[in-house]
């Protein structure tokens, strides 16, 4: 099972790391996201992936907890996110895939019983998903960077 992380003081932390002399562990890629210029759909993939596949104990709150990640690297995404997608690409972003069939839909444990999030989005559904997904939206934007 993956760790969870947290922001403190502008460091995103651990929350199984070992403290040092009363330093917070830093994670290094934190740094790569916030000062990229360019939109990373690879980078982003793979953090979604390894986001997605954990159990939250209220399934509502999956975009709510992942929103400290967005905001992270919103900057380089014109337009921001819908629903945990980027809008300049969004329409790529909707092809992303389920790494392995066991994906299941996230539903409310509270006030409603049925899915609590949007089915298009990688949010509204629980597991891994395939960080190769968006490999070919990336390479034509790379090649094409006028369109974006």
């Amino acid at each position: 099972m993956g760790s969870a992380w947290f922001e403190v003081e502008g460091k995103i932390c651990l929350d199984n790391a070992h403290l040092v002399r009363g330093d917070v562990a830093h994670l290094e890629w934190r740094e790569r996201l916030e000062t990229s210029l360019w939109p990373n759909l690879y980078r982003f993939a793979w953090l979604v992936s390894l986001y997605n596949r954990r159990y939250l104990t209220y399934p509502e709150d999956a975009l709510d907890a992942f929103a400290g990640v967005l905001s992270t690297i919103e900057h380089t995404f014109d337009g921001g996110f819908i629903t945990g997608l980027p809008q300049a690409f969004f329409d790529s972003a909707l092809l992303w895939q389920p790494w392995r069939r066991g994906a299941t839909r996230r539903v409310a444990k509270t006030h409603h019983t049925g899915p609590c999030l949007p089915s298009w989005s990688w949010v509204g559904w629980q597991g891994a998903i395939d960080p190769t997904s968006w490999r070919s939206a990336y390479a034509y934007m790379r090649q094409n960077p006028e369109e974006y």
